[in-house]
């Protein structure tokens, strides 16, 4: 029993030396998937991931991140990205969930799907280009970039940021043209903040 035993041991470290190497050889390199792009926050729940723009309070749930991923927003360039390929656009945001039902805080986040009809003047006004940098004071206070996620492409999703004033906050056009999009709300879910 013992010999039959140490026989089978031998034959399957066998195979294993030969299927490791096969595993472990780089195959063809292909992009990775967008909707694999997950991410948790530096410090936790409702935090960025690191440098870049994103909303001053991000979703990151896993579930709201298959639309909304938390990479780093660009301005939106319609040579970069033809308006004619932008499938839908999704706004996420959050706001802190008082009736957990443990007392513990939680973060509550939603994906709204943008209306249809509303997406060439979204993307017409975020297509503006951000107005130069001021040398003069600017107000010191936290403004929201206003980030929409747009699906493109061949299931790519790149997030853009509102076109940007003198003093780096979003142009009084573009708070407009966010502000009155139609919104169809597509998930709710909730974390635990860290404490």
């Amino acid at each position: 029993m013992r010999a039959q035993n140490g026989g089978m041991v031998r034959i399957l470290a066998a195979l294993a030396m030969l299927v490791v190497p096969a595993g472990c050889t780089p195959g063809p390199s292909e992009p990775p998937s967008p909707y694999l792009t997950a991410a948790l926050g530096a410090d936790g729940p409702g935090t960025a991931p690191g440098p870049g723009i994103y909303p001053l309070v991000p979703a990151t749930h896993a579930h709201v991140q298959l639309s909304c991923p938390l990479i780093p927003a660009v301005h939106y360039d319609p040579a970069a990205i033809d308006p004619e390929s932008v499938a839908g656009a999704y706004v996420c945001t959050t706001r802190p969930y008082a009736d957990a039902p443990d007392g513990t805080p939680q973060i509550e986040e939603f994906v709204d799907r943008v209306a249809d009809a509303d997406l060439p003047g979204l993307l017409e006004t975020y297509a503006a280009a951000d107005a130069p940098r001021t040398d003069e004071p600017c107000e010191l206070s936290l403004h929201d970039p206003l980030v929409v996620w747009l699906h493109h492409g061949d299931e790519r999703i790149t997030p853009v940021y509102a076109p940007q004033d003198p003093c780096g906050f979003p142009t009084a056009e573009a708070v407009a043209t966010y502000s009155g999009l139609e919104l169809h709300r597509v998930l709710v879910a909730r974390e635990k903040m860290k404490v």
